[in-house]
């Protein structure tokens, strides 16, 4: 029997869109049964019983015709029908990306965000509009961390803005209630958003367990970290980690799932 793949969420948070899935559309099966229809049971028709005539062989009481037993109606097999479930794609306006490009740095893989480059996004984005962060336009290079400044973070949660952070190869949105969430816990002067694919042999032992019987596609790791410490209390916030990815030949996007697996297992 063939291995189940799975795309896996090593430690913080994700929901993963296929890169040939771009409408993220789930298969959500539900069961259209029909109750079965029992035929009612055969009766014979009544008959009176034979007379026996002089010198006339007697005759043996007529049987009924023998009727098949009753069947119930065949059941429908069960059909599904397709939900789209979509994740709109956020993008960031010319304005936006000219913001970030005056005002981020980068290096070793590491984007700078500072309280002026985030007023200066902010400024950029128009009301009641996600503010994006497209670190791969200012550089060519690899980037899959960012320090954010914690004071603009929080002028942002006071907006109820939600926040899209675009990195090399993932990209992190945190809805306004998580934005919310993470300043409250932050006790440094910057944030860090952490999102990088990884390899299975980083994971723990127990992590590797939980996935002997998958077959692994991609391992993913985002996290939220202030002053060194680990933030994953978003309380009724949501995060959402979206990743290019194109299923294997002959594979649908439907064949992967995502798993989210902690340092348990």
């Amino acid at each position: 029997m063939d291995k189940e793949n799975a795309i896996v969420g090593e430690t913080g948070f994700g929901v993963l869109v296929p890169k040939g899935n771009k409408n993220g559309i789930a298969h959500i099966k539900k069961a259209e049964l029909t109750e079965p229809t029992p035929t009612s049971a055969p009766t014979a028709a009544p008959t009176s019983a034979p007379t026996a005539a002089p010198t006339a062989a007697p005759t043996s009481a007529p049987t009924a015709a023998p009727t098949a037993a009753p069947t119930s109606a065949p059941t429908a097999a069960p059909t599904s029908a397709p939900v789209d479930v979509t994740i709109t794609e956020v993008k960031a306006s010319e304005a936006v990306v000219e913001a970030v490009k005056e005002n981020v740095t980068v290096a070793g893989g590491t984007a700078t965000v500072d309280k002026t480059a985030v007023e200066a996004v902010v400024k950029a984005t128009k009301e009641n509009e996600a503010v994006v962060l497209p670190l791969t336009e200012v550089t060519a290079e690899t980037v899959n961390k960012a320090e954010i400044s914690a004071e603009a973070l929080n002028a942002v949660a006071e907006k109820q803005a939600d926040v899209v952070v675009e990195f090399s190869e993932i990209t992190v949105k945190l809805d306004a209630e998580a934005v919310e969430a993470i300043t409250e816990q932050a006790q440094g002067a910057t944030i860090e958003i952490r999102a990088v694919k990884t390899e299975v042999n980083t994971l723990t032992e127990a992590q590797k367990t939980a996935l002997e019987s998958k077959e692994v596609a991609i391992v993913v790791t985002a996290q939220v970290f202030s002053d060194g410490e680990y933030i994953g209390d978003f309380k009724e916030g949501k995060a959402t980690v979206m990743i290019p990815f194109t299923p294997d030949s002959g594979k649908e996007a439907e064949h992967y799932k995502v798993y989210y697996i902690d340092e348990a297992g």
